[in-house]
């Protein structure tokens, strides 16, 4: 009688259980890394990057921040479906010559829970070739 007991509860224990597939996030970006060339100095460059969810549960973007004061992140949407893309848009006033090297961070729910993306170039006077 005991040993089938304990049979009963080995059964129920292994197979009694419904198991569920784990739901997570996951950030794909095509290009992290995005090289401007060369530029001239007081231009405005716009820079997309595309965020794509390759998990099986919604991705959200919890905040967005840029390395300087010259660039502004724009975000289309902050919760991306899975299988789904959005757009990360930065604006990035040029204000000194010289070559540069910017970074976005993104924090999102997924892990790990940041994500850098960068952009650089070579910044020169208008009045350069």
């Amino acid at each position: 009688m005991r040993k089938r007991y304990i049979d009963c509860i080995f059964f129920i224990f292994f197979f009694g259980c419904n198991e569920q597939s784990a739901q997570f996030a996951e950030l794909y970006v095509s290009r992290d890394s995005i090289d401007l060339g060369s530029v001239y100095l007081q231009d405005t460059i716009g820079i997309e990057y595309s965020l794509k969810n390759n998990g099986n549960a919604p991705l959200q973007i919890l905040s967005t921040g840029a390395s300087c004061g010259c660039s502004k992140v724009f975000l289309a949407d902050s919760i991306i479906n899975p299988g789904q893309q959005s757009i990360l848009m930065v604006r990035f006033y040029t204000t000194d010559t010289g070559n540069i090297n910017k970074y976005i961070v993104i924090e999102t729910n997924c892990k790990p829970i940041y994500k850098t993306l960068s952009f650089y170039g070579y910044l020169k006077a208008p009045n350069s070739q």
